[in-house]
This record gives C-alpha cells, structure tokens and sequence, in this order.
C-alpha cells in the first residue's frame, strides 16, 4: 500500500492528466545527501531537487504483497561538474563513496513547478553492486527488505565451537602459541623442509608467516604437518631458501577436545557437544 497525503489524493481524483517526474535522494554513508531530479527545472519538496545533476535510467518498479526482496537497476551519467565529496562522482564512486548508500526514488506530481502537489514512495534500499564505465555507472538497488536476511536465531547451537581462533572471543593469544622455525633446504614451492618438531598434525589448520627472504610477509595455510616439514594448500609463488625464518601458528578442529588439551580455553568453548545427533532425536 502507497501512502499519500490528502491533497495529493484529492488531485489525482480531480485531474485526468498529470505532469510527472522521479525525485532521487541519495545518502552516503559519510552523511552526504544527494538530490537530483530527471524533470527541466529544479524541483522544490521541502528540499530542493537538481535537475542540472546527472542523467538517470532506471529500470521499472513493482509493488508486491508480502515480504520479497526487489532490486532497481539504476544507470548514473554524471558530467564531469558532478561532485561527490569534492571529487568527481565516477572518481568518489570508485574511491567507495556510494558503499552502502542508501536511495529512496519518489514519483513527483506537479501542477506548478517547482512546487509539488506531492509525492509517492517508489522504491527504497542500498547499493548493492555497482560497475564503473567511461561515462557512467552502472548500480544495483536491493530493497530495504534485504536488511530482514539475517541468520536467526542468531546463535547456532551445535557441537563444534562458533568463535575464530585468535579472536576477542576465543581470547587465546596468538603470540603465545607461535613457533619460531627456519627452512634447513630442500623445500618446493608445496612441502617446506623445517627443523620444527612438534607432534604430527600440531600445525594443521594453522598458518606460516615468512619474516625473512623473498617471501618475507607472505602467509599461507598449512594443509597437513609431520615433524620437519609441512605442506601448504595455495603453492608459494617461489621457493623458500635455506635458512628462512617463519613462524608456525597452529590450528583448531573446534572440538572441546582440542579446546582443552591444546589451549586450556575451556572457559571460553562456544559449542555444545553433547547435543543429539539428528538421527537420535526423536
């Protein structure tokens, strides 16, 4: 249902012929509220609205009965005077200046410009994509309604932990579980020949983090650990050599076994491993 005020309604029921034109407010997450209008002249609805702005093409709009997420295909031509932030529209656009902004599209009926007899709502929602050409851009609108697809409940009860290793929830520390090691020759761009020794698997899941050579700052996930090398699941882009120095991190399977034997964190477990099985529930 469109909501309109009673002087908009009792023109629509009185005149057979109306002049139209789309009113765009644009707000970007920085504040910046931007208004433009497709109609000759500027248009005044308590704000003013430009028509000296950019050239919009915009694709139909629908109205639906229930809860369905819409989208509005939306072409932006700006001229080169178009400003966003001091800088020219295409350029702020590719700076991230329209991320998560918000449009609101409105239908104007006008008896007199540049006043307004009034206005109807039709569409509303954020930038989702957006794709910048020479002369333009070109933006998918998701409907406000998107905002309603969110997970929920919003905590998952199952058996294995929900928190990220290292995080402010796991709270254990990083620096406290990171082992110094260095590459003793013979290692491939796949399989890191080292002189670690701890037990076979310890590193799984985890990463190494180069501090010396060529590949100093590089991080790569460890696939599979056995004392004196690794391997790694994405190739390096050279080969490490003889007496480069990493870090290995370990990683976690997220079962409260690991939980307790390898970080004590018990306090800080987010799973619930003696939930039933589905097969059990019944």
């Amino acid at each position: 249902m469109k909501n309109i005020s009673g002087g908009l309604l009792t023109y629509l029921q009185s005149n057979q012929i109306f002049t139209l034109a789309d009113l765009y407010t644009i707000t970007l997450i920085s504040g910046t509220i931007l208004r433009y209008t497709d109609f000759d002249v500027d248009l005044l609805n308590t704000f003013t609205y430009s028509a000296s702005g950019p050239v919009f093409v915009r694709s139909q709009t629908r109205t639906t009965i229930g809860l369905e997420v819409d989208t509005l295909d939306l072409e932006i031509y700006p001229k080169p005077t178009d400003l966003v932030n001091g800088l020219p529209m295409l350029a702020a656009a590719a700076a991230g200046a329209f991320d998560g902004a918000n449009v609101v599209l409105e239908r104007a009926y006008i008896s007199t410009a540049p006043a307004l007899v009034g206005t109807i709502n039709l569409f509303s929602g954020d930038f989702a994509d957006l794709e910048i050409a020479r002369a333009g851009m070109k933006c998918r609108i998701n409907s406000d309604i998107a905002q309603f697809n969110v997970q929920m409940p919003r905590n998952i009860y199952q058996a294995n932990c929900m928190r990220a290793l290292y995080d402010t929830g796991c709270t254990v520390s990083r620096a406290s579980f990171g082992a110094a090691s260095t590459d003793i020759g013979g290692s491939s761009v796949t399989n890191i020949v080292c002189n670690s020794g701890q037990a076979s698997g310890y590193f799984n899941g985890g990463y190494a983090l180069w501090l010396t050579g060529a590949l100093a700052g590089l991080r790569r996930t460890i696939k599979n650990y056995d004392p004196g090398s690794f391997q790694v699941f994405l190739p390096l882009p050279s080969t490490p050599y003889y007496g480069d120095t990493m870090t290995l991190y370990p990683g976690c399977d997220k079962s409260l076994s690991m939980c307790v034997s390898r970080f004590n964190n018990k306090a800080n477990f987010r799973g619930f491993p003696y939930i039933p099985v589905p097969e059990t529930a019944i």
